[in-house]
């Protein structure tokens, strides 16, 4: 998917750019909320729509070659260590492409408390919300060559949390028998282009529109959040002191120092709104696991949902804002801003943490029970919490 992704990056900016030389200057806040708001919040979203439909197209031939159920019988013996059956694994499958119709698949689960269980742990697989902000974050802080093992780790770490969590739910406050599992096998076949095509068309268009409603919603509020009040007078002036830089240096020292004295503008701009005040007033809950403020607004954001997360940063940077450094990737502002550590806390968080808000919704309908979503919620972030902290703290040590 990276081509692909490059031509939307480059699309993107260049789209900002036209807006920017083309709108006329009397009406400077809706052109910034265009450009800074809309482009650069949605359009940081929309520019993971390849990998995304990659990964629906993967997950849909798997189930349309007759393999799930296969893969539910052959995992069954493994299942039923962590207190659950085969039956399973199919909700969980589906999990890693959306979480909400995942739970509504536990439907099928005869046993109540084996069914409580999974759901409760579905969110713990990688739903496709996430996936983007994986492809935003993993290249930011690893080597090319580590890109693809440090995502399947992400993977695996996710599963292997969910089972540990199913056996101490099953040990604890939803005990109760093992469910029988009777499966029908079907045969295997070749997937069929038309079914594989429309499978993918349909989850594919379901991700533009939730970027062309939720996420477009999402992203005009935490623009207003994080543009007002704006700051008229900084501690110093910025521009000033990058028109000294010494133009004689080589042209890697004088990006940095260029891009050092940006961040200081951009953190005292970003402090001084509404939502840069928030994420202060939060910010010492989350600062044993490396989180500033702009992380932490991120974080409230993609409680909407996870994509928001990409959203939140891209209007912080101001990505797609047509300017000179239009140029410049999220992915080099966020490399250049955070450390691997930092990443790696950030990475662990968004993987356990709290499902969004369509997610408790569906657990809500389908236990009938506000303590089960609220359990939900407020279990899965304290977990991302310690996890964060672990992870966060190992790495730093490496």
């Amino acid at each position: 998917g990276e081509p692909l992704m490059a031509v939307l990056e480059h699309f993107f900016a260049a789209l900002a750019g036209a807006i920017g030389a083309s709108w006329p200057d009397s009406m400077p806040f809706l052109k910034k909320l265009v450009i800074e708001g809309v482009i650069g919040g949605v359009g940081g979203v929309f520019v993971f729509l390849p990998n995304v439909a990659l990964l629906f197209l993967a997950l849909s031939i798997l189930e349309d070659s007759g393999y799930m159920a296969r893969a539910a019988f052959l995992c069954d013996r493994f299942m039923r260590r962590f207190g659950l059956s085969g039956s399973s694994v199919i909700p969980m499958l589906l999990g890693f492409g959306c979480s909400v119709p995942a739970i509504m698949a536990t439907r099928a689960l005869k046993s109540r408390m084996e069914r409580l269980a999974t759901i409760m742990v579905i969110p713990l697989f990688s739903c496709g919300a996430r996936f983007p902000v994986y492809m935003l974050l993993i290249p930011a802080f690893f080597a090319p060559k580590y890109c693809g093992p440090v995502m399947f780790a992400i993977y695996i770490i996710g599963i292997a949390a969910a089972m540990a969590l199913a056996k101490v739910l099953r040990e604890t406050v939803v005990k109760g028998e093992d469910s029988s599992f009777l499966i029908e096998l079907p045969p295997y076949r070749l997937p069929r282009i038309k079914t594989v095509a429309l499978e993918v068309w349909c989850k594919t268009y379901g991700f533009i529109q939730k970027a062309g409603t939720i996420i477009l919603a999402m992203s005009i509020i935490l623009w207003t959040l994080s543009t007002f009040p704006e700051k008229k007078n900084f501690t110093q002036d910025y521009d000033a002191a990058a028109a000294k830089i010494d133009a004689s240096i080589d042209a890697k020292t004088k990006a940095s120092q260029t891009a050092q004295i940006e961040n200081a503008k951009l953190k005292e701009s970003f402090d001084y709104t509404a939502m840069g005040r928030i994420g202060n007033a939060l910010e010492p809950l989350f600062k044993p696991l490396g989180f500033d403020n702009k992380i932490v607004s991120a974080l409230i954001g993609s409680l909407a949902a996870k994509e928001v997360f990409i959203s939140q940063l891209g209007i912080i940077y101001g990505s797609g804002s047509g300017d000179k450094n239009a140029d410049v990737s999220l992915r080099q502002k966020i490399s250049a801003d955070y450390t691997q550590a930092q990443g790696v806390s950030i990475l662990i968080f968004i993987l356990m943490t709290a499902p969004c808000i369509a997610t408790l919704a569906t657990t809500y309908s389908e236990t009938r029970s506000l303590k089960m979503a609220a359990a939900q919620f407020f279990g899965l972030a304290l977990l991302a919490y310690c996890m964060a902290f672990i992870f966060y703290r190992i790495a730093l040590l490496a």
